[in-house]
C-alpha cells in the first residue's frame, strides 16, 4: 500500500536515498560526492549541504551522486525546481564532472527529457525505489517510478553489466 502522505510531496521535499540501493550502485561507481545531503544523510564522507549551497560550487570530488529536493514546498520555499537542477548538473557535467541523478522517471516532463538529453546511461530499476523518511517506522514508495541518469563517460563492459543487475 502506497502511504497517502507521499502523494501530497508538496509537504516534504528531502526524501532519503535508501543505503542498500546507494550502496548497489557505489559498489560499482565509487561515488566521492553526495551532492545534496545533510550530515545526517549523507552517502558519502565528502558532502554538500544545503548551506553550502549546490548551485555556487563546483561537484568535486567526482563521481557525485545526486538525489535532488524537489516537490512544490521546496520551489516554493527556494524557488528551485528540477529544471534547475538538471541545468546546474549539466553545468558540472561540462567541466568533467561526473555522476548519476536519482529522479522520478518522468519521462514525459520538460526536466526529465532535458537531464536525459545530455546523458551517457538511463538505468531504470525493476521496481519502485522506498524512500527513507527518519519520521516514519517505514520507507515511503511514491506513486511513479525512479531512475538513475547517469554522466559517466567511461564506464567499462564490467561496469555497465553490474548496472543492469541492479
Amino acid at each position: 500500500m502506497v502511504n497517502q502522505d507521499f502523494l501530497s510531496s508538496s509537504k516534504k521535499w528531502d526524501w532519503e536515498t535508501p543505503i542498500k540501493d546507494f550502496k548497489k550502485l557505489d559498489d560499482i561507481i565509487h561515488f566521492k560526492l553526495d551532492v545534496a545531503a545533510t550530515k545526517d544523510n549523507t552517502k558519502c564522507e565528502n558532502y554538500i549541504t544545503p548551506e553550502r549551497d549546490a548551485f555556487k560550487v563546483d561537484w568535486t570530488p567526482s563521481p557525485w551522486f545526486l538525489n535532488p529536493p524537489w516537490g512544490n514546498e521546496y520551489t516554493k520555499s527556494t524557488g528551485l525546481d528540477l529544471m534547475n537542477w538538471g541545468i546546474r548538473i549539466k553545468e558540472q557535467v561540462s567541466k568533467d564532472n561526473e555522476g548519476v541523478l536519482l529522479c522520478g522517471a518522468r519521462t514525459d516532463t520538460k526536466w526529465w527529457q532535458y537531464c536525459a538529453g545530455f546523458s551517457n546511461y538511463i538505468l531504470f530499476p525493476n521496481r519502485r525505489i522506498a524512500f527513507e523518511d527518519k519520521t516514519r517506522d517505514k520507507p515511503s514508495q511514491p506513486t511513479f517510478p525512479s531512475c538513475y541518469i547517469i554522466y559517466i563517460k567511461h564506464l567499462n563492459e564490467l561496469q555497465i553489466n553490474g548496472l543492469r543487475n541492479i
